[in-house]
């Protein structure tokens, strides 16, 4: 019998095809015969259907910054990490990054992580490319790049990313200015949605954010321990009119009569049982109380989420007295969740 099947390049498994595509890229490949200019065939192939786009994309990109983890058509996240170990940045990355981003016509989501002491950089490589990366939608920054907003006009998400800017300050950032920066930028955005930053929460900087964005309508205050507790911020929490979705940090950091073991150890030990379930009684306890607390506070709030894993919802009567509050587990969708 004959096979009249003709031999295809698509009829080979990825690891081997990314192994035939590593030889026409790197010219010091042992197999590799092929001069600079044959070598450029790589970006044609990636030309001819969709499914070799996709697996090439990582390769054909990665010149392009010697740090991006992850590259997608509407996607990307550029992490340089928070500190630089004394190596030297390459000259042109900022302006190479720039000249990517606003090639990216499609780009909805950008993460940025970049050492701080290097910001000042990239902020002018990105000025100099005097365009607006008006396909963004979603925005989370890992370092003071609080200019950038401004080159976003149509991001309805704003966020800090995770611990890195947590970590501001051991990079030589003044206090938390960066912070205050951030938001001050981000109450210019005009479609903004939603803001949210990690941070020690404290009444002067919610005000701050209030001021800002007096009518946003997802507003997500994680971190650490709240310098002063949620009490202190129920008066100005009231005051956003707008207000449909609120996450605070978890009960533990609330300062409201509840602290859990600060190590897991403790529900191994002896009576390691007795004492999950006296732990996991007194969280539902403290999640109650925050979620009344909270919600009769801010009359036109819906949604409450406490941490990351804990969702109350509100029954409202007339006058929107809280009648009853209903919370449940579940998982929280981060602007910082990979993929989003």
């Amino acid at each position: 019998m004959v096979d009249n099947h003709q031999p295809s390049l698509l009829g080979l498994n990825d690891d081997i095809l990314l192994e035939i595509c590593d030889v026409i890229r790197d010219p010091t490949h042992p197999t590799s015969r092929l001069d600079r200019s044959a070598r450029k065939s790589l970006h044609a192939l990636s030309q001819t259907n969709h499914y070799i786009r996709n697996l090439l994309s990582p390769t054909i990109f990665r010149g392009c910054a010697r740090f991006i983890r992850a590259f997608y058509a509407n996607d990307l996240q550029v992490d340089f990490g928070t500190t630089t170990s004394g190596e030297p940045l390459p000259g042109d990355l900022p302006a190479r990054l720039a000249r990517v981003l606003n090639s990216l016509r499609r780009l909805e989501k950008v993460t940025l992580t970049i050492p701080a002491q290097f910001t000042e950089l990239f902020r002018t490589a990105f000025e100099a490319e005097d365009d607006l990366i008006r396909s963004v939608h979603t925005l989370i920054l890992g370092a003071p790049l609080e200019w950038i907003v401004e080159m976003c006009p149509n991001a309805k998400t704003i966020s800090t990313h995770d611990w890195r800017w947590l970590h501001l300050k051991s990079q030589g950032a003044r206090g938390n200015q960066h912070s205050y920066d951030l938001i001050q930028a981000a109450g210019q955005a005009p479609r903004l949605q939603h803001f949210e930053m990690i941070d020690w929460w404290s009444p002067e900087m919610l005000e701050a954010v209030l001021e800002a964005m007096p009518g946003i309508p997802l507003l997500a205050l994680t971190g650490s321990s709240y310098r002063t507790g949620i009490t202190a911020l129920l008066p100005i929490l009231g005051k956003f009119t707008n207000l449909q979705t609120l996450t605070t940090a978890s009960a533990g950091d609330l300062s409201v009569g509840f602290a859990p073991p600060e190590c897991g150890n403790a529900y191994f030990g002896p009576n390691g049982n007795a004492i999950r379930r006296r732990v996991e009684a007194a969280e539902s306890r403290a999640n109650e109380k925050v979620a009344r607390m909270v919600f009769t506070a801010c009359p036109n709030l819906g949604t409450l989420w406490i941490g990351s894993h804990f969702r109350a919802t509100v029954l409202r009567g007339h006058g929107g007295r809280v009648l009853e509050t209903t919370i449940k587990p579940g998982h929280r969708n981060s602007p910082t969740d990979w993929p989003n």
